[in-house]
């Protein structure tokens, strides 16, 4: 029988030439699920910090140092317990010392490795 007209595991060859693909975006999507599962909990923390540094302002006029010092402590204490990363956190007092800006950096471990980012 002729190669070309051999109809005998053609599937078994089509499973082998689309296997690697349909991993690929599987992989792919369990990645992007992690990353953006990561910037959710991120945003989450990094917003209860500013509202936190913002609650110790109505107390009182607060220094850059102290809004910065609030910000780490308050972030120390509330990232969950399974965090890999530490979080970088970054706060400014903005409009004239009446607002804080609160910001945060953090790597995130991707289960494949495919989208790893700082």
């Amino acid at each position: 029988m002729a190669f070309g007209v051999a109809t005998e595991a053609t599937s078994a060859i089509i499973v082998a030439l689309v296997l690697p693909t349909i991993v690929g975006i599987g992989g792919f999507a369990a990645d992007y699920s992690s990353v953006h599962s990561g910037q959710l909990r991120l945003q989450s923390v990094i917003d209860s910090a500013a509202l936190a540094v913002a609650r110790e302002m109505t107390l009182g006029p607060i220094d850059p140092a102290r809004a910065q010092s609030l910000a780490e402590q308050y972030v120390a204490a509330n990232i969950p317990a399974n965090t890999p990363y530490s979080i970088a956190v970054t706060a400014a007092l903005v409009e004239a010392n009446k607002a804080v800006k609160v910001s945060g950096q953090q790597k995130v471990a991707t289960p494949f490795g495919v989208l790893e980012r700082m």
